[in-house]
């Protein structure tokens, strides 16, 4: 099970940073945020996709690496959810 979410993790990271990489201008209206970020967050997330299938990789998974790849997400989400509305109004007014 651990092999299989570190696995399903790494790839969705990696389209998803495909995806900010080759659709960055595209994208840029519609979510709000200059088209110049989309490069960096893009190269950063199919670097972590590779990290995470890596680990999938591993002979030996230990939980924590798996407890520790979920709750990442799950915080990180969490903040990105709270933070949204600042990070936009703040946009808005430069």
């Amino acid at each position: 099970m651990p092999r299989t979410v570190l696995r399903t993790d790494g790839w969705g990271t990696a389209v998803f940073g495909v995806l900010m990489l080759t659709g960055g201008a595209w994208l840029a209206k519609p979510l709000g945020l200059p088209s110049s970020w989309f490069a960096p967050i893009g190269v950063v997330m199919v670097a972590g996709g590779a990290a995470l299938g890596s680990l999938a990789e591993r002979p030996v998974i230990r939980a924590w690496v798996t407890a520790f790849a979920v709750l990442e997400h799950r915080g990180s989400r969490r903040e990105r959810t709270k933070a949204a509305p600042a990070i936009r109004n703040g946009l808005r007014e430069n």
